[in-house]
């Protein structure tokens, strides 16, 4: 069990969707929040996705 409790923690350190696929999301990113043309591709993409779906948006404060 302690096993287990530590390499689910490690993937979820290592690859941040892990989580929300485990909880049924499809998830994309991360995204430059300030790159425009990256995040209109991002949406563009992700309109075709069917059920929940999550995009990780990264963006600096005062940029």
């Amino acid at each position: 069990e302690v096993v287990h409790k530590m390499e689910t923690g490690l993937k979820n350190f290592l690859l941040p969707g892990a989580l929300f696929q485990s909880l049924g999301f499809s998830y994309y990113g991360p995204v430059d929040g300030h790159n425009l043309p990256e995040l209109m591709w991002a949406l563009e993409k992700l309109k075709a996705c069917k059920g929940p779906t999550l995009l990780h948006v990264v963006t600096v404060k005062g940029k």
